[in-house]
């Protein structure tokens, strides 16, 4: 019994480690040609994109209203920016914007 025991103990253990590396569930928009796929690090630093099936990692940057992820994609700066259930993506250097629409 004491064996049986310490191995419930020992498996949960291992499933309490630290999630660090968990992400959220993936959110699908379309923006302008672009097929998007995000999800996010479990404290939120960290956007994962898959854009055209192409992946690119945005980081958190400050934001005077909403939530702004700065990365790079096919080495073009970009930008995506979101406030509540909408997202908008600006590329290149003239920011030039592309309304995301839920998919």
């Amino acid at each position: 019994m004491k064996k049986i025991l310490l191995s419930i103990l020992a498996v949960l253990a291992v499933a309490a480690c630290d999630k660090s590396d968990a992400v959220s569930e993936k959110l699908t928009y379309q923006c302008g040609e672009h097929s998007v796929s995000i999800s996010f690090s479990e404290d939120g630093s960290v956007m994962n994109a898959v854009i055209s099936g192409v992946p690119a990692e945005f980081v958190l940057s400050l934001s005077a209203s909403g939530t702004r992820y700065v990365g790079k994609f096919n080495d073009t700066d970009m930008v995506l920016w979101g406030k509540g259930d909408n997202w908008t993506m600006f590329v290149g250097p003239e920011e030039t914007s592309v309304e995301c629409i839920a998919k």
